[in-house]
């Protein structure tokens, strides 16, 4: 959602539980969140940033029995992501190297757990809320501060084949 933001994180130097840190951090995520639901509230275009890495997630989380907090399970979400925009033609491999290198840098999970079964994932993704009757739906990133849209739609479907890939590259 914002170039200029991811750029400020991944240049940070100081402590990560500094309260200055954490302040800007939070203060920023509320001004952006607001912007996009004051322009999309029900999710439907450019909202659809704040679904980026839950539909993976989700599944995730539950797969884990909840050892994973909702935040590690999103940012495995999110990786997973990057890999499926990247495999479908809509992101260039910046994309994904970045998305590892942000999650790293503030100790969040990039990878899958190995006990957790691809099939499964892909079965709990069809109780995700942007699961239609043709399958999966995601936010995915195009370019770093911009999410992928076709004719205005932000929810891009992904084929299963697809997402099976990303996540087994994505253990």
């Amino acid at each position: 959602q914002d170039r200029e933001y991811l750029e400020f994180l991944l240049s940070y130097e100081g402590a990560h539980e500094d309260p200055a840190f954490l302040e800007t951090v939070v203060r920023k995520n509320i001004e952006l969140k607001c912007e996009l639901m004051a322009a999309d509230p029900k999710e439907h275009r450019e909202g659809m940033v704040l679904q980026l890495g839950h539909e993976v997630g989700h599944a995730v989380e539950f797969l884990s029995g909840y050892d994973l907090t909702h935040g590690q399970s999103v940012a495995i979400g999110m990786m997973v992501s990057a890999r499926v925009a990247h495999m479908m033609g809509g992101a260039d491999s910046e994309v994904v190297d970045v998305q590892r290198s942000v999650l790293e840098r503030y100790g969040l999970p990039a990878c899958v757990p190995k006990g957790i079964d691809v099939q499964d994932v892909l079965s709990s993704m069809r109780y995700n809320k942007r699961y239609l009757v043709e399958g999966n739906r995601m936010a995915l990133v195009h370019r770093l501060g911009e999410m992928w849209s076709v004719d205005g739609d932000y929810a891009i479907p992904v084929a299963d084949p697809v997402l099976r890939e990303a996540l087994r590259a994505s253990y």
